[in-house]
């Protein structure tokens, strides 16, 4: 990597450095006693251990100035490695948990297999910080943002319908629980919707991407049910609109797991573009210059200083 600084208009510094460094030298130079005494009769006068020191005041002004203003630039020659370089973008989990979810038309349930698609995502995506929000007539938090991913399964494989408060179809409300949900941790996330349908009432996009899974069979697919409740077919038509108007990436359930493979790429690509926003960073070598300053410092104590600065 080519060599050069970060702040270089800290460089300007260097002119007037060098004109206070010139200064104290020609003052060093012209002290009292040489104004007093003659020239060949103080080279006599002055102590051996003072004619013999060659390190000077002016000599430890330079080397505080200098390196200090050099610091102060960011010398830099080399890439630093991004803080998100090691972590996952955050990912909200969001479940419908209606009564059409236990639907058997998707074995062995639809709210079963949007569970094990869960395990699927986290298992893609290790370490990422998930958080679950469920909803019915209402939506709620059930687990926040962690990197504890079995919290996530053992809470996941409880859910049921029955335990919603309240009977309805609020997708919009959880959205928004989650994009706050996301707002407030100031972490680049995404949020993944479960569902077995979408109506395009009241959807608009959130500020976090939304990725649609739904978990239906459509009514071209020939399934049959052999027990559970009757529940209406995916309508595909009302979803697409649907997802329209969230500005979604949607996804039907498959029996591979290509369905979440392609999510978590997509969540993995959100992430990729947050880090290229960044830029590359440089990673400022300007404190190695603290060890010389800190040096000459230290010279700075030595025992008959203050006489080298009047002689």
């Amino acid at each position: 990597m080519s060599f050069h600084f970060l702040r270089p208009q800290w460089l300007a510094l260097l002119l007037p450095a060098l004109g206070l460094l010139w200064l104290a030298y020609g003052q060093q130079a012209r002290s009292g006693w040489h104004r007093v005494v003659a020239p060949h009769l103080l080279k006599e006068l002055l102590s051996s251990a003072q004619r013999g020191s060659r390190l000077r005041a002016h000599h430890l002004l330079a080397g505080m100035l200098l390196p200090g203003i050099v610091a102060l630039a960011g010398p830099t020659w080399r890439i630093e490695p991004s803080p998100l370089a090691e972590q996952r973008s955050a990912q909200v989990i969001v479940v419908s948990l209606q009564d059409s979810m236990l639907g058997q038309d998707i074995a062995p349930s639809r709210l079963q297999r949007a569970v094990h698609k869960i395990h699927d995502l986290l298992e893609l995506r290790p370490g990422s910080p998930t958080a679950l929000i469920v909803y019915a007539g209402s939506a709620h938090r059930v687990i926040p943002l962690t990197s504890d991913h079995q919290v996530i399964v053992q809470f996941a494989d409880e859910l049921t319908p029955e335990m919603m408060p309240l009977p309805g179809d609020e997708p919009m409300q959880a959205l928004r629980l989650a994009d706050q949900l996301l707002a407030d941790s100031g972490q680049t996330g995404s949020i993944l919707l479960l569902t077995d349908h979408l109506f395009v009432e009241e959807l608009e996009p959130t500020k976090a991407p939304v990725a649609v899974l739904t978990v239906a069979a459509r009514a071209d697919a020939g399934r049959t049910l052999n027990s559970g409740p009757p529940v209406p077919a995916l309508d595909v038509a009302e979803v697409q609109r649907a997802v329209d108007a969230l500005d979604a990436y949607w996804v039907e359930v498959s029996i591979s797991d290509e369905d979440v493979r392609s999510i978590a790429a997509r969540f993995d690509r959100r992430l990729g573009k947050a880090q290229e926003s960044l830029g590359d960073r440089w990673q400022d070598a300007g404190y190695w210059l603290l060890w010389p300053m800190a040096a000459f410092l230290l010279l700075g104590f030595r025992r008959g200083w203050v006489l080298q600065w009047q002689t």
